[in-house]
């Protein structure tokens, strides 16, 4: 076999000379593949209540324990809003952490926006309404915060947020 160089993928480039068989590399994904979604084995955890409870739970004690590591955290305390809103759970405590990530940054629109929410949802429409205008005052004038202004104005707390093509105001 005459020399050449060798390839990146770890052959042996020839120019138009001849070679020998070459070696290639085998691609091992350092991965597991993914388990399929219908499958039999997945589908009833999915499907029960009780796991759906689990997971809340699961979730909320999630946030609880980033709560604590992180207490002068805005961004931990409103993703903890954020879900206790959108879930509809403990929404108490979600009042609290929204408080608290305002009180931490208190010119910010996301967190005016998610006090909001969690303030439509608990019922109390007046003070959501406050809390979104003043957010849409500090700067977020576009589409999505007038129609989420009219939901707050109009809707009931089970009806969804309008649809943003990216995940602000919750990320």
């Amino acid at each position: 076999m005459l020399e050449g160089s060798r390839s990146r993928r770890g052959g042996v480039r020839t120019f138009g000379r001849e070679a020998g068989p070459t070696r290639q590399k085998k691609r091992v994904s350092a991965f597991p593949p993914a388990p399929d979604p219908l499958s039999p084995a997945l589908t009833p955890a999915v499907a029960a209540p009780a796991t759906a409870g689990a997971i809340l739970a699961a979730e909320h004690a999630y946030y609880d324990g980033l709560g604590a590591l992180h207490p002068d955290s805005a961004l931990v305390h409103r993703r903890r809003a954020w879900f206790c809103a959108r879930t509809r759970t403990r929404l108490d405590e979600g009042l609290v952490s929204a408080d608290r990530a305002c009180a931490l940054e208190p010119d910010s629109m996301r967190n005016l926006a998610v006090l909001a929410e969690v303030r439509f949802q608990r019922g109390d429409r007046p003070g959501a309404v406050a809390a979104a205008t003043r957010g849409r005052d500090l700067g977020d004038r576009g589409v999505f915060a007038e129609r989420q202004l009219a939901r707050l104005r109009e809707g009931t707390p089970t009806t969804d947020p309008p649809c943003r093509a990216e995940p602000w105001p919750f990320e």
